[in-house]
């Protein structure tokens, strides 16, 4: 292909730079075009440079002993078929680049972590470590590796125990599955059966099986050799899946049943270069560098390819479902894994002393940005730094006491309307999905606190003048669906135009999802057309941050009256509130919905206890309605939300980046058996020191510090009491973060909370709807509580129906 054709033609170029490459993938597009016309250039004036030299191959000095040269020295016309064309040098430098580049790199790593690794501990016999698990290693193993490796490049020809590391691993981990050929002529074949590693250990089963048949292949067939399979062929490998050095080392082992590199003629050409480099460059690290042991054993090679926690860097739901099980299958509170699709390094932490230091260091360790939230701009949660810095700073002050208060006067007001409304069901309230009404409360609540908006319970049937949509529709709309805004490219939502003018969507509403889109993209824009209106009436009415009134006092009021310029970098811009408003409806909206139904789910499971709380509500406001004051007298009603948020938390795990290189001391993972048992708690409590590496990316585990019995007793136990203590753990509870990035609408969500657990509970007696949630014989209180909550980490963790029926007191 002609250097200046790539992904389009110059002449197109300047219009793909202003319309094509936007995005992620068009960036990426981009970037790649760019790399396939320089390096053709690049290779085109190396030519040049070569040529003017008269290089050729005989008269070649040393320093010019690479590829690219010798291929330069041999070049001719296309009519000389004994030299080569110019674009036969390009293209064999390109297969040259590409073969040695990748078969190099990813087999490096695991040469090393081989080495590292699968070394003989005296006490336990040979034990693999986890490849993909770095950890401080053990001095003398170090010391008796390092003593293995020659000083000399020219030891790599030796069948030493570094070249058996390379050799055994190209065994484990083909660099190429199989090797394709086509049989020009019908031939015949003499095969042998197949034998399983047990077939092998057993003579009179090998004997019994061990056949041979002729086989005929057609001319035109398609020849597939199977590396993997004359890798793990039993006949030829003793324990194929088990990694051992010393097949390598004798004079008989298998040589045709090895083809990292092909054979024959067409075999690697150059083999030899790759085995120098990986020898050498193995040799040379192990020897000036220390090297970082796995945490914890991994058993099988499956486990060493695709670790079992690959699952959680994807979705939440791996971690929720083991809680703090993966740690102890693993035996530490810390247990690393390098991601399977993207090689980089996740530490998992279920250790709260180490969660300390990190989250008081928002320099040593930066929180990841998330550009998916940043739907109408940059916001307190997507932005790290000084950008970060600056919102939060100007934000800080819409949380005030007094905003505080407004919080508790709309959940007041909202949740006397819900009750209006379920009283029409009379005494009994069935919610089939408990947290849908819950979703209601908290919008409304929202809406109210946040932007100064009230809305009664039953929705209007019109919308402003001039909208498609009502305020509550756009919020409720977006917030449910705006992963699908976010996730889908622009073009779905119309053209630029549309998408400027009126910010709705403009795709059509065939279908059931075509309706669900544009019903997203309508509520985008409508709420966007809400947000500014709001704003130019604050900004007629001069609101400012000093003369704000007390029913002005809402969220939204508090950002509008901090707006500023661009050029100004101690205000907010349009977009900045914006983006923090979407970003305060989407985290006070969603967690708080989900938290209240775990906290009613609870409360049908336990009646005890729900009798306990009543009786606790009653005796501190007798027959009057609670006040702001009340909340710091409501402790049960506040330990029972903090259990539920501890048993069910928001979010699994804080991602967190290390900017630079770090040394912790972690403990080892204690089950509630090893807690119980001193003399087995006594021999498994241990300390090691872990390195973590800059780049890392630090995963605070926090269903796994939730469920930690070192600091939890019983931890999988519904237990209040465990709160109203002066003494409990409060660095293994962060369920709104810790340090300074921790949660800006805390004391909003626990002062919403508790009044709404305080009213409901007060008024309703709570129990599980046994006509659509059936009793199981002999199920534990653990498993009955999973089954009714069905919980499943979605942006949040989310339950999944919770059918309850209210009964009024």
């Amino acid at each position: 292909m002609p250097l200046d054709a790539g992904f389009g033609s110059n002449a197109h170029e300047g219009a793909c730079r202003r319309n094509r490459w936007k995005g992620w993938l068009g960036g990426l597009l981009q970037r790649t075009r760019m790399a396939y016309g320089e390096l053709g250039r690049y290779l085109r004036e190396i030519v040049d440079d070569r040529q003017v030299t008269g290089d050729m191959p005989r008269n070649l000095k040393r320093d010019k002993r690479g590829v690219f040269s010798s291929f330069v020295a041999a070049l001719g016309t296309k009519q000389d078929n004994a030299r080569l064309t110019l674009d036969e040098v390009f293209g064999n430098m390109s297969v040259c680049l590409l073969a040695g580049h990748e078969a190099s790199w990813s087999h490096i790593p695991i040469h090393i972590s081989q080495l590292l690794t699968y070394l003989t501990r005296q006490d336990e016999g040979p034990q693999p470590y986890s490849v993909l698990s770095l950890m401080a290693p053990e001095p003398e193993e170090q010391e008796r590796l390092c003593a293995l490796i020659s000083e000399t490049f020219e030891d790599h020809f030796r069948p030493d125990r570094i070249l058996a590391v390379l050799y055994e691993t190209l065994h484990l981990f083909a660099g190429v599955l199989l090797i394709p050929k086509t049989s020009v002529n019908d031939q015949y074949f003499m095969i042998n059966s197949a034998f399983s590693k047990e077939d092998m250990a057993n003579p009179a089963v090998k004997d019994k099986k061990d056949q041979q048949k002729r086989l005929l292949v057609h001319s035109g067939s398609h020849i597939q050799i199977s590396v993997v399979g004359l890798d793990y062929n039993a006949r030829y490998w003793q324990g194929p899946c088990t990694f051992d050095l010393d097949r390598f080392l004798t004079s008989d082992w298998p040589k045709d049943a090895f083809l990292p590199f092909s054979s024959g003629p067409r075999a690697c050409i150059d083999r030899k270069f790759a085995e120098a480099e990986v020898v050498l460059a193995m040799t040379l690290i192990i020897r000036y560098f220390r090297g970082y042991r796995g945490l914890g054993p991994g058993g099988k090679l499956w486990h060493i390819l695709i670790p079992e926690g690959l699952r959680q860097m994807f979705q939440y739901r791996y971690l929720w479902s083991l809680k703090h099980a993966s740690h102890e299958q693993m035996g530490w509170d810390v247990f690393s894994n390098v991601g399977w699709l993207v090689p980089e390094r996740y530490f998992h932490i279920a250790d709260p002393f180490i969660v300390s230091q990190i989250c008081a260091s928002r320099t040593l360790f930066t929180k990841p940005t998330y550009d998916i939230m940043d739907l109408y701009g940059p916001n307190v949660l997507s932005t790290d730094g000084d950008v970060w810095l600056r919102h939060r700073k100007i934000s800080n002050p819409a949380f005030s006491e007094t905003m505080i208060q407004l919080a508790w006067e709309q959940t007041f007001r909202v949740t006397y309307d819900m009750f209006d409304d379920w009283d029409q069901q009379g005494d009994k309230v069935m919610l089939n999905r408990t947290e849908e009404p819950m979703k209601t409360l908290t919008i409304l609540i929202l809406m109210g606190a946040a932007f100064g908006h009230v809305e009664d319970w039953t929705p209007e049937t019109t919308h402003a003048a001039g909208h498609k949509m009502s305020l509550r529709d756009s919020v409720q709309t977006l917030l449910n669906y705006f992963i699908i805004y976010s996730a889908l490219p622009a073009w779905v939502w119309g053209s630029a135009q549309t998408r400027m003018a009126m910010r709705v969507g403009g795709i059509g509403g065939r279908g059931w999802l075509g309706g669900l889109l544009q019903r997203t993209g309508v509520a985008y824009g409508e709420l966007g057309r809400y947000l500014r209106e709001m704003v130019d009436d604050r900004q007629i009415a001069g609101d400012t941050v000093g003369n704000l009134k007390r029913d002005k006092r809402d969220v939204f009021s508090s950002l509008v009256a901090a707006l500023g310029s661009e050029q100004d970098n101690a205000r907010l811009t349009l977009d900045d509130v914006f983006g923090n408003m979407f970003v305060f409806l989407l985290a006070g909206h969603e967690t708080t919905a989900h938290s209240l139904t775990f906290v009613l789910g609870l409360m049908a499971l336990e009646p005890e206890e729900q009798e306990r709380l009543c009786t606790h509500i009653n005796e501190v406001l007798g027959e009057r309605n609670p006040t702001f004051e009340d909340h710091t007298r409501l402790d049960l009603v506040l330990a029972v939300f903090y259990e539920t948020l501890r048993l069910f938390p928001s979010a699994p795990l804080i991602p967190k980046i290390s900017v630079k290189d770090q040394y912790f001391m972690v403990n080892s993972a204690l089950s509630q058996e090893d807690m119980a048992n001193p003399a087995v708690k006594d021999r498994k409590d241990k300390q090691k020191r872990l390195f973590v590496p800059s780049g890392s990316h630090v995963q605070i585990s926090v269903v796994g510090l939730h469920y930690n019995p070192r600091y939890w007793k019983d931890p999988y136990t519904f237990n209040p009491d465990r709160f109203l203590t002066s003494d409990w753990p409060k660095d293994a509870f962060l369920p709104f973060s810790s340090g300074s990035r921790a949660c800006i609408g805390r004391k909003f969500a626990e002062v919403e909370a508790v009044l709404a657990i305080t009213l409901i509970i007060r008024r309703f007696k709570v129990a599980v709807d046994s006509t659509r949630f059936q009793e199981v014989t002999g199920e534990s209180k653990f498993d009955r509580r999973t089954r009714l909550m069905n919980a499943t980490s979605k942006i949040t963790l989310t339950p999944d129906g919770v059918p309850l029926v209210l009964t009024r007191r």
